[in-house]
């Protein structure tokens, strides 16, 4: 038992790392935006995170984003939109991207 309680703190402090790296980078970025979200079968897409610069690049908070993923779809250049919208469609189906 001891040896997993480590191995599950170990996962927890890379997790943390990670989540602090990501708001990092998200942070700093100028031109774009970081975004990490979730498909669950039944219940659609969800953020999971979203950097900061995505106020400065669409006037939207992560905040008002988070539980409406599809008010980033209106915001985004259509070329964008369309890119956004083809890897949602693979990630659902679980299709390699060509």
């Amino acid at each position: 038992i001891r040896t997993l309680m480590e191995s599950v703190n170990r996962l927890g402090a890379a997790s943390e790392e990670a989540a602090a790296s990501r708001r990092a980078l998200g942070a700093n970025l100028k031109h774009s935006f970081l975004f990490q979200s979730l498909f669950e079968p039944g219940r659609g897409w969800r953020y999971v995170h979203v950097s900061p610069s995505i106020e400065r690049l669409t006037g939207l908070t992560p905040e008002l984003l988070m539980p409406d993923p599809s008010l980033i779809d209106r915001a985004l250049l259509p070329e964008d939109r369309e890119r956004l919208l083809e890897a949602r469609r693979r990630a659902e189906t679980d299709e390699e991207p060509s």
